[in-house]
């Protein structure tokens, strides 16, 4: 029970967590968690790990044979796993900063594009059978996880400012890191930190033109409702993404992974906006049913 306790606290929000991260990916976190948290390592070190197995799934993809697949699978899985665990342990040592979330972002699209150029050499080399070119399939199912990855981050800030009533929409985040980088100017902060705050202000821009200015909603109408809405969008997220990359490169069966991230997952897309826009019209004008 006390080891149960000590997981729940070291995750997010229970409804803005992945299905996938929530039954396999953070589990095996906590575990590294747990081994490494008297020792001197921190968040950032966990991260800096998961570009290197990113890089290393990339480089076993590019071999295009069936065992540097099941290789780059494995690799590719831990990513996931070592940048769940990054949080995990900010959380657990009270170690959370601000860039510290952002590296933790970072991390993630780094690994994407890795694994993406590796695939794409890889089936370039390895002759697997594919309807189209490779170029076309990588192409669109790198564009679509940047696409439902940015749309799954977006709902679950959302979330957590208008059904939590916790500072975190996209508005407030740019506001927060704007003053940071403001700061860090001010100071003279190293060029680095600076760097990807300003990449960070750029990807908040692109999903606030996107989404443009929500207005307020009743907190416990947006909650209850939304709550149920989260765990379909995460079947579109970034665990999911990274999973059936995972699996379809385990069993040497890449078709898996375009299906998934091409059809199946933009589907679901189009379903869960539609859905979305349809329930923040009825929360934006109070004319939902008691519950």
């Amino acid at each position: 029970m006390k080891l149960k306790q000590e997981f729940l606290k070291t995750l997010k929000h229970p409804a803005v967590e992945e299905f996938f991260d929530l039954v396999l990916f953070r589990p095996i976190a906590f575990l590294i968690v747990n081994a490494v948290r008297r020792l001197p390592v921190t968040p950032n070190q966990l991260s800096a790990v998961s570009v290197i197995a990113g890089i290393g799934s990339g480089v076993c993809f590019a071999l295009g044979t069936r065992s540097s697949f099941w290789v780059a699978g494995i690799l590719y899985g831990f990513t996931r796993v070592m940048d769940c665990s990054d949080g995990m342990l900010a959380r657990m040592k009270n170690l959370a900063t601000p860039i510290g979330r952002i590296v933790d972002g970072v991390t993630d699209y780094v690994n994407a594009v890795a694994m993406m150029i590796g695939l794409l050499i890889g089936l370039l080399k390895g002759g697997f059978p594919l309807p189209a070119s490779p170029w076309i399939l990588v192409s669109l199912a790198g564009i679509f996880m940047i696409i439902h990855g940015m749309a799954v981050d977006y709902r679950r800030m959302a979330f957590l400012s208008h059904g939590l009533g916790k500072a975190n929409s996209p508005e407030v985040e740019y506001a927060t890191f704007k003053h940071e980088l403001a700061e860090r100017e001010a100071r003279g902060g190293g060029p680095i930190a600076r760097g990807i705050i300003w990449i960070y202000l750029a990807y908040l821009e692109v999903q606030l033109q996107k989404a443009g200015k929500e207005p307020e909603y009743d907190r416990e109408a947006y909650y209850r409702t939304n709550k149920n809405l989260l765990p379909f969008w995460a079947l579109i997220g970034s665990s999911t993404h990274i999973f059936m990359a995972m699996i379809s490169a385990l069993i040497g069966k890449p078709m898996i992974f375009f299906v998934y991230s091409i059809g199946a997952a933009n589907i679901l897309f189009a379903v869960l906006l539609f859905v979305q826009v349809r329930t923040n019209g009825r929360l934006a004008g109070r004319d939902l049913p008691p519950s």
